[in-house]
């Protein structure tokens, strides 16, 4: 991607969030991924990150506590457990398109990174960390609730009872367990790059003789999550087209050489 169209497409994402950075490093910063950084040099997203998820929290948090009056704190608790998911997070991104201008690592573009789902959610909290920096709580605050708008009328109906959304890699052990899966589900770690203080983990799930999905973070569990999320849906595919599991099949002593097959 050309400088210049990668200013065009951070000005394109400006004209989506209605917000236009005074200090436009901030943004640039949220939008780069750390094997970028690690490869070369400048800021990466992490602590920004970090902000966000805290900052989201609050703003969900205090949306609310105005919503529902009549919620005791553990199913406000639970409310806002529900609404600020990944898989939330991760769909606000993607309508921001933020993994068309996510800067990558070699290795990290190669996998494809900048398109799953915790990769997205992780650059939308950077973005909201780089907002309350730039533009304030109150204005992010309004932004911030306006993309979680349709969300509140989906996942927190007054009427439905708030339970504690369950993980991708607890949903994916239940679904193995099931007909007509019912083997046992493996985690993998296909592959360990980068320096000792900042690696990339490929980390896959295996069931019955297949790979299923594999994805890559910089977090071994937050990789574990998002193959997990994958999973799922080849899964629900290859059971689709009428796919069995080969009972009793073991995944191979060597994950990593499952890498010049060609990862799903």
């Amino acid at each position: 991607m050309s400088p210049g169209d990668r200013e065009a497409l951070l000005s394109a994402i400006q004209a989506r969030i209605k917000h236009s950075f005074a200090d436009p490093a901030l943004l640039d910063r949220a939008l780069t991924h750390p094997s970028y950084a690690h490869e070369y040099g400048g800021a990466h997203n992490q602590r920004l990150e970090f902000l966000g998820d805290a900052v989201v929290g609050a703003i969900v948090g205090q949306a609310c506590f105005e919503r529902f009056p009549e919620d005791s704190d553990g199913d406000l608790s639970l409310r806002k457990h529900r609404l600020v998911s990944g898989a939330t997070l991760a769909d606000i991104g993607r309508a921001l398109e933020l993994h068309a201008v996510l800067r990558l690592g070699t290795g990290a573009r190669r996998a494809q990174v900048n398109e799953q789902p915790k990769m997205i959610a992780d650059a939308t909290e950077a973005l909201i960390g780089a907002l309350v920096l730039d533009a304030g709580f109150g204005r992010t605050a309004e932004i911030v609730t306006a993309w979680f708008e349709p969300y509140f009328a989906r996942h927190t109906d007054p009427e439905a009872p708030a339970e504690a959304p369950k993980s991708p890699i607890s949903r994916l052990h239940e679904h193995c367990q099931r007909k007509p899966v019912r083997s046992k589900v493996h985690p993998l770690v296909l592959d360990r790059s980068g320096d000792a203080h900042q690696p990339v983990w490929t980390v896959g799930w295996w069931c019955g003789g297949e790979l299923l999905a594999s994805t890559s973070a910089t977090s071994k569990q937050r990789a574990k999550e998002g193959a997990a999320e994958l999973a799922l849906e080849r899964l629900q595919a290859l059971l689709d087209q009428g796919w069995l599991p080969e009972r009793g099949a073991e995944p191979p002593d060597d994950p990593s050489a499952l890498l010049s097959s060609g990862l799903p």
